[in-house]
């Protein structure tokens, strides 16, 4: 049988070898003075002091160990969350606990400023669609007008010799036009038509030259709306 001093929980368990030293705080006792002392710098004692001073009773070696290992825990969990950080990028807020930035997450007014912003960048992005396909148009046009002019230049007649066009005037193409709607309605335009007419064309054929000309997209766009205007 195994005789070796221990520390008991106030009764001793042999009788021949009684203990001699005790704690009264934790409520044990020692077979010598060296238990006595090392179980007086434990954290255990130091923890049932504590509990005697403000009138609550001791508890065990076990209990103090659990104690201890959740309190550990604790301490884990609360660094975890001191160390989390995360920023929402929609609201331009930051957030230091993670159960807080979720439930922000969650929440009406994040997901409201969230589909803002996608709608945002869809209007963006259909702005951009559109001043590309105008620069094509543009691109589309003015090569056109480049193969046109070089096919003029390189225009030749029955004997060979090159074929200059006459130029003909703004005015003589207005009345070229006024002409040939007077001879379509049958009847001859007032001079009041003839005039509105000559200068809704010649605003067309600026607008038309400020577009080949134009200098860049947002320019051209600027030149499309004025058109669609004066339509």
């Amino acid at each position: 049988m195994d005789s070796t001093p221990q520390a008991t929980g106030g009764v001793p368990t042999n009788t021949h070898n009684l203990p001699q030293f005790t704690c009264i705080a934790c409520q044990v006792a020692f077979y010598s003075a060296d238990q006595q002392r090392t179980h007086y710098r434990s954290d255990w004692h130091r923890y049932n002091l504590k509990r005697k001073v403000a009138g609550l009773p001791p508890v065990t070696a076990e209990s103090f160990a659990q104690r201890l290992l959740a309190q550990q825990a604790q301490a884990v969990e609360d660094t975890k969350r001191a160390e989390f950080s995360a920023d929402c990028t929609v609201c331009k807020k930051a957030y230091s606990s993670e159960n807080a930035f979720n439930n922000h997450l969650n929440s009406k007014k994040h997901r409201e400023a969230e589909a803002q912003m996608v709608r945002k960048l869809q209007a963006e992005e259909d702005v951009r669609a559109e001043q590309a396909a105008i620069a094509e148009s543009i691109a589309a046009a003015q090569e056109a007008q480049g193969e046109s002019a070089a096919a003029d230049a390189g225009a030749t007649d029955a004997q060979g010799r090159k074929v200059v066009p006459f130029p003909v005037s703004d005015d003589e193409d207005d009345e070229a036009e006024d002409d040939a709607e007077s001879q379509g309605s049958g009847e001859p335009m007032d001079e009041d038509r003839v005039d509105a007419a000559g200068e809704r064309r010649r605003q067309e054929r600026e607008l038309r030259r400020q577009l080949v000309t134009a200098a860049s997209e947002a320019e051209a766009a600027q030149l499309l709306e004025k058109k669609h205007a004066a339509a």
